[in-house]
């Protein structure tokens, strides 16, 4: 009888410990990280990987392991050990660099990762600011009625990737009016910026279409073609 007993454990054991091991599994983590402002790589960022229990990111019991990504926005986590039991959860987080008195890109998460595709290339995205852009008018140039603009700003590439966030920007020519005769804005999204000057002057409407590319921490101006 104790021979039975003692088997029954042992058989017990083996079954309890082949299902904790076949709960993890080693998995190579790799994705990229782009730029919503331009659909293009985002270099030297810091991304985080996290394990945590309970599905609580943040906590004392989180684990986190870095990674920088390359030129090329590819970043990876090699030979981690991905724990398949409900109570483990995964996410990645970036960090916000930066803040709202300088030009900063926007960091993401913690998100979590589902851990049946865990082992795809993960894509994510995030945006970056410019500094400031100024708009002038031209030179002794005073926009008196009837004439009038308005002026209109487009990130269009921003738009695409994320539809909630402000990508168009409207001024009437009242904004342009004295004593400065100019208007600025700034710690927008980088990239390109499409142009609408929709205008009457001297009782002709005409509309005239540019562009002008923000970088990120960029400081720019540009003359409105009056």
């Amino acid at each position: 009888m104790k021979l039975t007993i003692l088997g029954l454990v042992g058989i017990f054991s083996i079954l309890f410990l082949g299902c904790n091991k076949d709960d993890v599994e080693t998995i190579n983590i790799h994705g990229n990280v782009f730029n919503t402002c331009t659909g293009l790589s985002f270099p030297d960022v810091e991304i985080q990987f996290l394990e945590s229990r309970e599905h609580m990111f943040g906590d004392s019991e989180t684990k986190i392991w870095k990674s920088i990504t390359n030129e090329n926005g590819n970043f990876s986590f090699s030979d981690m050990n991905i724990n398949f039991d409900e109570n483990y959860s995964y996410g990645f987080y970036i960090q916000t660099k930066g803040d709202l008195n300088s030009c900063y890109f926007y960091g993401i998460g913690p998100f979590e990762i589902d851990k049946e595709k865990m082992d795809i290339n993960h894509s994510i995205g995030i945006s970056a600011t410019f500094d400031k852009c100024t708009f002038y008018l031209p030179e002794n140039v005073e926009i008196i009625s009837p004439d009038s603009f308005i002026f209109t700003l487009q990130q269009r590439t921003l738009h695409n990737y994320e539809p909630d966030r402000i990508w168009q920007l409207i001024w009437p020519s009242s904004a342009f009016g004295p004593p400065y005769y100019r208007w600025y804005f700034g710690m927008y999204p980088m990239g390109l910026w499409h142009i609408t000057l929709d205008k009457y002057k001297e009782g002709v409407h005409s509309v005239v279409y540019d562009s002008i590319y923000l970088d990120m921490c960029d400081t720019a101006s540009y003359v409105i073609p009056w």
